[in-house]
């Protein structure tokens, strides 16, 4: 069976699925539409014990983290 490796990625195509994975110091989470639009989470401890969850989209429009404002560094004001 000699397919063409275009074909194999187009039979890929509009597979939803959905998928979990929990340990004691993390956690991911996906799931994926038809189009292979993305949405997930992923949580880990830092160094100093915080627990950190960052919320995403990932697709046609790239990988969007959905709570910026509470996992990526932010300005400092004076």
């Amino acid at each position: 069976l000699n397919e063409p490796a275009a074909s194999a990625a187009t039979s890929a195509a509009g597979k939803a699925f959905s998928y979990e994975a929990i340990a004691e110091d993390h956690e991911i989470k996906e799931s994926a539409d038809a189009e292979n639009e993305r949405t997930g989470s992923y949580t880990y401890l830092t160094p100093e014990g915080d627990k950190v969850t960052v919320r995403y989209t990932a697709g046609k429009n790239g990988f969007v983290i959905l709570n910026p404002e509470e996992v990526l560094p932010q300005p400092v004001t004076a």
